[in-house]
C-alpha cells in the first residue's frame, strides 16, 4: 500500500494514484501514524462531483 501524507494535494493525489495503478491509498499525519485511507473513486469524486 503506498501512504501520502494528510495534507498531499488532491491533484498530486490522483497524479500518484494512477502512475502506481493504486486503488487505494494510505494517510498519514504528521506523527506518521495512519489516519485513514482514500480510494481512487473517492478522489474522481472530488474532483468531478458524484455521479
Amino acid at each position: 500500500i503506498i501512504y501520502v501524507d494528510d495534507n498531499t494535494y488532491l491533484d498530486d493525489l490522483l497524479v500518484l494514484m494512477l502512475r502506481n495503478r493504486a486503488h487505494l491509498v494510505g494517510i498519514r499525519n504528521s506523527l506518521g501514524m495512519c489516519v485513514g485511507i482514500v480510494t481512487l473513486e473517492d478522489v474522481l469524486e472530488e474532483i468531478v462531483g458524484e455521479y
